[in-house]
């Protein structure tokens, strides 16, 4: 598969999917129960190698659990991202506006939050309602709006769906 990952520092969003209700333990957090429909796990790639290497590792499903997120993979379809190379940490911004969605819910508390600071429940959310527009218009006004207040003008803004798994 040949995308277009940028190398630069940024947040993320991976939409999953499951197609059947899950029971599954999350690293030290617990076990969970994940409804069958889509989520979204957002989280930020702010290191070395930036969106290219965080979301190349998680779109590759490599065996070594790291993140929280690492132990959902292998039983979801990895349906598409979102990404913006805006410098500002966007994850807990992101979760605010998509909690505010009807339908949208938290199956994993704690899950991608860990080392959270602003108290999000949670960096993954599912959602019973998914409309595609609405979570694509509503990411990329809240980056819109950061971009404003903090007076960057260069950044992007990309989505991808991927291939039918």
């Amino acid at each position: 598969m040949n995308l277009y990952l940028p190398n630069a520092p940024g947040t993320y969003a991976l939409q999953l999917r499951l197609n059947n209700p899950i029971e599954r333990d999350i690293g030290k957090l617990g076990r969970f129960r994940f409804p069958a429909g889509e989520l979204i796990y957002i989280g930020s790639a702010f290191g070395s190698g930036g969106l290219q290497a965080r979301l190349g590792r998680h779109l590759q499903h490599p065996g070594k659990y790291h993140w929280h997120i690492d132990y959902l993979l292998p039983q979801a379809q990895t349906v598409g991202f979102w990404a913006t190379t805006l410098s500002s940490h966007l994850e807990c911004r992101w979760v605010a506006a998509l909690t505010t969605l009807p339908g949208s819910s938290v199956p994993a508390r704690g899950l991608g939050a860990s080392d959270c600071l602003n108290g999000c429940p949670a960096h993954l959310l599912a959602f019973t309602n998914f409309d595609q527009q609405v979570i694509n218009d509503l990411l990329a006004q809240t980056t819109s709006e950061v971009s404003n207040q903090e007076h960057i003008q260069e950044y992007q803004m990309i989505r991808t769906i991927l291939p039918a798994q």
